[in-house]
């Protein structure tokens, strides 16, 4: 139906208003945390009070936690449910909507104003819903005409400019007529669509992952394949992608003279959900530990915000309710910690949003009392560990005990050994080649033809034993050494081999501060049986062709060692000492 031209539109200044989105916007909130949820297949319904006691704790630091708070952050690219409300029916769309262009065509302005904009705001936020009707291009331009209609009869010029700025970006091949909106209608679809073209427009480049996605801009199709670029009025626009049954929606901003880029990774955001009852992420059953990897990825998105992530984790105890913060831009995990739901009070759950929120605590984790055979538990990254002084566990009354162990260096048990073996080897190098320097006869020079000119044989034995000796023994110290520096950065994180690794490997561990041990190097015999073929072979190589093992024995060793005996026992030794490694 046509809405009324009345009178002639006095003279309106075109604006375009450009929503400024995620590309080079200014936070929306002064929040610095978003709440995000992960599940395991369904959402348990039964913790529902539990997470809404703690959205309560988290609000009390700023932190965003509503759904409909996170739908509306306009400066962060979410991707949002194609289907913010799965209840909501077209009917009931389109009735909502020609309720707003009743009420304009009655000339209830202000009426038509408000229930247009409500009605748009609904579409915009179910966009898979819009775009299921073929018809939708038809209904959705006389909604946003009579939009701008009522906005310029209530005399908002910039508001009117706006709504039909809206339109024209959503449907450029839709224009509006005389005929069927009228004069009024027809002269401020021309005056913005001028203003829009003497400025410059942008590019949008769009590319999914997966190659059977449709691309739809602003309710309208747009592309198949995964992919779409075009040239475009600036301004804001909503990107909804859909494959199979699944649409995620996303808005950006398209600047004039610049280019706006949306790469899209399915993989992750086919695993996000928004809805009204929580936002966060889904990983399928049987499959918890699935979605780890995507926080980091959802995180790095992020432009504004620190992302905290919740979900519940079966225990030997029972589940717990668990916790991980990541960093905005790179996805660093910052912290992380689990209480148990059996114990769950509201003094510990105020304590734990105190640590998701500000880290209170110190980076600490689930005492293993409450968090024991934690599956999937997260491991805490080095480089923010913050242990206080002594190392002791702290047990706060009524909150999430937490377990810290102290950031200790190698122990000096292991220090002695492993630098002992390698002093030790560095000087038999040291002698070998000593020993083989003052092997060499200097009459050489002054007589070739000497018979005695040459290395003597016995001092070359024993440079290439010393020598050999001496890389045997710096690399087992160089292993011990090594090995003993892995384990002390374990115990310097909790989450790797020290509290939280045994905890998602399922195992008990004592509160006690863990003590480490040297741990030897857990190589195959078969490695050290072919390294001692290899010395072997060296051996051989260095002695002499005069040189005879029998020769060698009578002159440096006693009468008692037989030479024939030395290969096997030394294999033997060294097959021994592979086992032990």
């Amino acid at each position: 139906m046509r809405p009324p031209a009345k009178t002639a539109a006095a003279p309106m200044r075109a604006t375009l208003v450009v929503v400024s989105l995620w590309l080079g916007a200014t936070p929306a909130t002064a929040s610095s945390l978003v709440l995000l949820e992960a599940h395991e297949g369904q959402r348990p319904s039964q913790l529902e009070p539990v997470l809404q006691e703690l959205r309560q704790h988290l609000r009390a630091h700023d932190v965003v936690t509503e759904p409909q708070e996170l739908a509306e952050l306009r400066n962060e690219l979410l991707p949002l449910d194609g289907r913010w409300d799965p209840t909501l029916t077209l009917a009931e769309l389109i009735a909502q909507l020609e309720a707003g262009v009743r009420s304009y065509l009655r000339g209830s302005f202000r009426a038509a104003e408000q229930q247009l904009e409500a009605a748009l705001t609904v579409a915009y936020r179910n966009p898979a819903l819009v775009v299921g009707d073929a018809t939708s291009r038809q209904w959705m331009t006389q909604a946003l005409a009579s939009l701008a209609l009522a906005r310029a009869r209530l005399g908002e010029s910039e508001g009117a400019a706006s709504a039909m700025a809206e339109q024209i970006r959503s449907y450029p091949e839709q224009p509006l007529t005389r005929a069927a909106f009228g004069r009024r209608g027809e002269s401020l679809y021309s005056d913005t669509r001028r203003a829009l073209e003497a400025g410059a427009r942008g590019s949008l480049l769009i590319d999914v992952s997966d190659p059977n996605a449709r691309i739809y801009i602003n309710e309208y199709g747009r592309g198949r394949g995964g992919a779409f670029a075009s040239d475009v009025f600036p301004g804001a626009y909503r990107v909804l992608v859909v494959v199979g049954t699944a649409a995620r929606l996303y808005r950006v901003a398209v600047h004039g003279n610049e280019q706006t880029r949306l790469l899209i990774d399915w993989t992750v955001d086919a695993a996000f959900v928004s809805s009204r009852a929580w936002i966060g992420l889904r990983a399928p059953t049987g499959h918890a530990r699935a979605g780890a990897p995507l926080y980091r990825l959802l995180a790095k998105r992020l432009a504004f915000h620190d992302a905290i992530f919740v979900a519940v984790r079966d225990t030997e105890r029972g589940p717990a309710l668990w916790g991980v913060v990541h960093e905005k831009a790179t996805g660093r995990r910052l912290r992380s910690g689990a209480i148990p739901l059996a114990s769950v009070t509201s003094i510990s759950l105020r304590r734990f949003a105190a640590f998701l929120a500000t880290a209170d605590h110190g980076a600490e984790l689930a005492s293993p009392a409450e968090g024991a055979g934690l599956r999937g538990a997260p491991r805490l990254p080095r480089p923010i560990l913050r242990a206080p002084a002594g190392g002791t566990p702290q047990h706060p009354a009524g909150g999430a005990t937490q377990h810290t162990t102290p950031a200790t260096a190698i122990p000096p048990s292991v220090s002695w050994v492993s630098w002992g073996l390698g002093g030790l080897g560095v000087a038999a190098i040291g002698a070998g080649i000593t020993t083989a320097a003052l092997g060499w006869n200097a009459d050489c020079e002054q007589d070739a033809q000497d018979a005695g000119c040459g290395r003597d044989p016995a001092a070359m034995a024993w440079a290439v034993a010393l020598i050999t000796s001496g890389l045997v023994s710096s690399g087992i110290g160089a292993l011990l050494h090594l090995d003993a520096r892995r384990a002390a950065a374990s115990l310097r994180s909790p989450a790797r081999d020290g509290t939280a690794g045994a905890l998602a490997r399922g195992e008990r561990r004592s509160n006690r501060p863990t003590r480490l041990r040297p741990r030897w190097p857990s190589a195959r015999p078969s490695l050290w049986l072919s390294f001692s073929s290899s010395f072997s072979s060296s051996f051989s190589s260095s002695f002499p062709s005069s040189f005879s093992p029998t020769s060698f024995s009578s002159s440096f060793l006693p009468s008692s060692f037989a030479p024939t005996s030395f290969a096997p026992a030394g294999r033997g030794a060294l097959a021994t000492l592979g086992w032990h490694f």
